[in-house]
């Protein structure tokens, strides 16, 4: 909801409202549908057809096109407006081994210099489930005159399992930071972040640690000995790690859902109905999902396919077993 008064908030509003209207239309809206049916718009007819035409301008300038059509396909005497889907959402992106590599590197320089908005997100969203090769990182990293750090925890986690080394490092989570000594076995990607899939000196059991949340890295010269991990072992934890892809997930939620949540910038489509909204996902990584759905669980309806919902109950029916 909008802070009273403040136009900017007002008019950004207003602008989303107006793309998720035109986005979910299958037919051409009127002008007069729009001001009815989206948010934002009041005051004169003149007043709000300004408006409007600002509002088209705006959305085009960021590159969302707004289609003028007919409204009825044999006659075009009443023109209409709409979104069309397939020119609004991202096509399916993929890229070699040497594209992902230098996609890796501009994470770590965002990461390093701008930890902070839409350029670390983009890049985000393209390494996602990207699986990059450390060694080939570093080499490219060191490749000539090129000025591009590599992160110095990375560098460190990267000798430590060349060396077969344990390491020390505190470890934040919310609220706290702990100290952890781990052996690390692999690096990898997930969601543009880095992890390290190691054993654990705590309980012996071999985790996985997000790399942006250790701090104070110190490879220990005299390592303690831990059991030896299986690869068999890292194989099955890294495929639990990923998850499996699903080529089509449907949730119906509620209203209540607020539209900046997390959910909905993984959609593929979003049509809005009288009593929810319907939420189409594309190739997406069952894991992720899980966590975005669980964190909006109060406003699910349905989940489809109903193999994919029985996951998601019984996850949460454990989870209830082993904290009572």
């Amino acid at each position: 909801m909008a802070v009273d008064g403040d136009p900017k908030i007002e008019k950004a509003e207003r602008l989303l409202n107006l793309t998720l209207a035109l986005l979910d239309t299958k037919r051409p809206l009127t002008k007069q549908q729009i001001f009815e049916s989206v948010s934002g718009y009041s005051g004169k007819p003149d007043s709000m057809e300004r408006m409007f035409e600002r509002d088209k301008d705006e959305l085009r300038e960021i590159g969302i096109q707004v289609q003028v059509l007919p409204i009825d396909a044999y006659f075009d005497d009443e023109i209409g407006y709409r979104i069309i889907p397939e020119e609004y959402f991202l096509p399916p992106i993929s890229f070699n081994q040497e594209e992902t590599i230098w996609l890796a590197l501009a994470a770590n320089v965002i990461r390093e210099f701008s930890p902070k908005g839409e350029a670390k997100s983009a890049v985000q969203k393209l390494l996602s489930r990207s699986e990059v090769d450390i060694d080939a990182v570093i080499e490219a990293s060191e490749r000539g005159k090129l000025d591009i750090p590599v992160n110095n925890s990375l560098s460190l986690i990267w000798r430590a399992i060349k060396e077969a080394k344990n390491i020390q490092f505190l470890y934040s989570r919310p609220g706290i930071d702990e100290k952890r000594e781990i052996r690390p076995q692999v690096l990898t990607t997930r969601f543009g972040n880095w992890y390290v899939l190691a054993g654990d000196f705590k309980d012996n059991k071999l985790k996985t640690f997000r790399v942006d949340r250790m701090r104070n890295i110190e490879i220990l010269v005299n390592s303690k000995i831990i059991a030896a991990v299986d690869n068999c072992e890292i194989e099955n934890h890294l495929k639990a790690f990923f998850g499996e892809i699903l080529s089509e997930v449907r949730i119906k939620v509620d209203h209540e859902l607020p539209i900046e949540h997390q959910i909905f910038k993984r959609a593929f489509h979003i049509e809005t109905l009288d009593h929810c909204k319907v939420i189409t996902f594309k190739n997406v990584d069952v894991v992720d999902l899980k966590e975005k759905i669980l964190w909006s669980i109060e406003h699910v309806q349905e989940i489809y396919p109903p193999t994919f919902a029985t996951e998601i109950i019984s996850g949460i029916e454990r989870t209830l077993l082993a904290n009572s």
